[in-house]
């Protein structure tokens, strides 16, 4: 099986045999009261059958006419759908992951053994040891539920999740997310969608396009949650990601740990001044695990450690293998932390569990991108928020395209009590939940004058710290906060089924990351010249059929779709199978017994 390859095995269709010999049921009974037609005498016994029977057939017939099952085997749309997959609690840090269980490296066999796999938050190596536990064995992928027919009544959406057969071979399916229309020319530019349109001057001009907010909330991949502190990390005392750092001298910020778990706490109800609480991406490096935690200096120096910038890191794609009859464990060529996550990811989102007990003051979310904050200011007393953002280079547009200035929009809720914010800045446009409901708002998107480089400064670490809360004559706890990247399209085209979409620059790895990890570089000509290798100036990158559909995997540099396809770039309409629509099975579990239901996985497909 090849790394990329999502290819999705079509149902199996029993045949059924008639009977070619006609039995009375009843006399066989009464020659033989043990036999199986004796207990069909029983009515009751012949109700229940009949029951289960009828059942059956309306299940195949529903199946046949409406709804069919398919199992993904490979992983270009994980996390969200996960193919052929390794379930692994960390064992540093507890958080849940999935990573690759087949080989679909193009530099592995289809006999690879996977051993090893890294967290995604603390990119500790956890060995697989399957004799000894359980839980390290291998799972299918999930399940899923399509219905067939959904599309002979309504058009395909974009960012539908849809299954298609192969182009290239019918008799395979795939799954894939919609992200191109009939008729339109796309281009991917600095990991996002656009869409041209050629204007009478012979120029092409570019409308990015956004995803709706139940569709981000499902493409959303975690970056950093703060209950899940690694724990040999915290008895070296790594710094914790989220401090007060240093933009304020006398921060009324304070921290309270328990069993590992940092609760925040703000006392600024008396402040006239923002309090701020700042995240800096602080992932060790194998090479820190590798030296072990216990053996460096405690406590450790906060200037040391500046952080990075946030990458299109997958844990499904960061793995070890094993050759058959080898002692050797190797990483497949992007498989490594070090190679996995090569692209800046500036769209974020952040999402933060508050307990407000004063029923006045102000509460800020904020969101950095390329230097420019975004900031969602909420006053707790009126119960509304605002978009605000300094930056000249920032026109917002109402939804019409036109130039407009935010206003306060009503919230849900307002005053003391425990508030449930996400605050997401993606595709050029901003988007608030409050406890989980998406806040409809008239101006939201944004267009954006000149290029797109991380900025940092001695005096504003910008983009090496690209989310904070603040407050201001306010007093709050936080207990909790959880960091998303959106995700990244990596800008492949064509080529052949081979063609590696880790890296869209075409440096070298290691260039890359001298890049990413030094941020005295990024106003060089050198860095520059790394982020603008991003660009896809000119004409599209993709022209879609006036019957065709744009399909892409959401483990971008790990699928290989339409970007990639040797040509044309699209599905044909009558190609399409369905839309999924439910994981009705994921992987089974192993407590409280073994092949116990995964409830908490059964979901609807978004």
């Amino acid at each position: 099986m090849s790394r990329n390859k999502t290819s999705m095995p079509g149902p199996t269709v029993s045949k059924r045999a008639e009977s070619k010999t006609k039995v009375s049921a009843s006399n066989i009974a009464n020659d033989d009261p043990g036999s199986i037609f004796h207990f069909f005498a029983d009515r009751g016994a012949r109700e229940t059958f009949e029951s289960i029977i009828i059942a059956v057939l309306l299940a195949i017939l529903f199946r046949t006419f409406q709804v069919e099952n398919y199992i993904i085997p490979t992983g270009s749309m994980a996390p969200g759908l996960m193919g052929h997959h390794n379930d692994i609690v960390c064992e540093q840090c507890q958080y849940q992951y999935q990573s690759n269980a087949g080989c679909e490296a193009p530099t592995s066999g289809s006999n690879d053994k996977v051993v090893s796999t890294y967290c995604p938050i603390c990119h500790f190596q956890t060995n697989l040891l399957p004799q000894r536990n359980a839980d390290h064995g291998s799972n299918q992928g999930d399940r899923i539920a399509v219905n067939k027919y959904i599309y002979d009544f309504t058009e395909p959406r974009r960012f539908d999740v849809i299954v298609f057969k192969n182009p290239t071979n019918a008799k395979q399916n795939y799954i894939k997310r919609l992200v191109g229309l009939p008729g339109e020319s796309i281009t991917i530019e600095c990991g996002d969608l656009y869409r041209l349109t050629k204007a009478a001057d012979g120029n092409y001009q570019r409308q990015i396009i956004y995803k709706p907010s139940d569709k981000l909330q499902a493409m959303l991949q975690l970056v950093d949650d703060t209950d899940h502190i690694a724990e040999a990390l915290h008895e070296v005392q790594w710094p914790l990601r989220w401090q007060h750092w240093d933009r304020q001298t006398n921060p009324t910020w304070s921290t309270v740990l328990s069993n590992r778990k940092p609760v925040y706490q703000l006392a600024a109800k008396d402040s006239g001044e923002h309090q701020w609480l700042a995240y800096r991406h602080l992932e060790p490096e194998a090479s820190d695990w590798d030296l072990r935690m216990e053996k460096l200096e405690v406590p450790l120096a906060i200037k040391e450690f500046n952080g990075k910038l946030i990458t299109d890191y997958y844990a499904y794609n960061s793995f070890k293998i094993r050759p058959p009859n080898s002692a050797v464990d190797y990483n497949p060529q992007g498989s490594s932390p070090e190679e996995n996550g090569l692209h800046w990811v500036g769209d974020l989102a952040l999402e933060a569990w508050f307990n407000v007990t004063s029923n006045t003051g102000e509460l800020i979310l904020e969101l950095i991108e390329a230097g420019t904050r975004f900031h969602c200011v909420i006053d707790v007393a009126a119960g509304t928020a605002k978009w605000q953002c300094a930056d000249p280079a920032i026109q917002f547009l109402d939804e019409s395209g036109n130039p407009a200035v935010p206003s306060a929009f009503k919230l849900p809720q307002s005053g003391a009590g425990d508030w449930h914010l996400q605050f997401a800045h993606c595709d050029n446009r901003l988007y608030l939940w409050v406890n989980g409901k998406s806040i409809d708002t008239e101006i939201s998107s944004y267009q954006r004058s000149g290029p797109l480089y991380p900025s940092w400064t001695a005096d504003d670490w910008g983009d090496l710290q690209p989310a904070a809360i603040g407050g201001k004559q306010i007093d709050m706890a936080v207990r909790r906060l959880k960091l998303h990247r959106d995700v990244y399209y990596t800008s492949i085209r064509g080529g052949s089924s081979n063609v590696s979409t880790y890296n869209e620059y075409g440096y070298p790895v290691g260039r890359i990351r001298e890049v990413l990890r030094n941020p005295k570089s990024w106003s060089t000509s050198r860095g520059q010249n790394l982020f603008d290798a991003r660009l896809r100036p000119g004409p599209p990158m993709f022209e879609v059929a006036e019957d065709g559909y744009m399909p892409c995997g959401d483990n971008s540099p790990s699928s290989l779709d339409s970007r990639v396809w040797d040509n044309p770039p699209f599905v044909r309409r009558e190609m399409l199978i369905g839309r999924a629509m439910f994981v009705y099975w994921p992987h089974s579990l192993n407590r409280p017994v073994k092949y116990f239901p995964n409830f908490t996985k059964m979901r609807s497909i978004r």
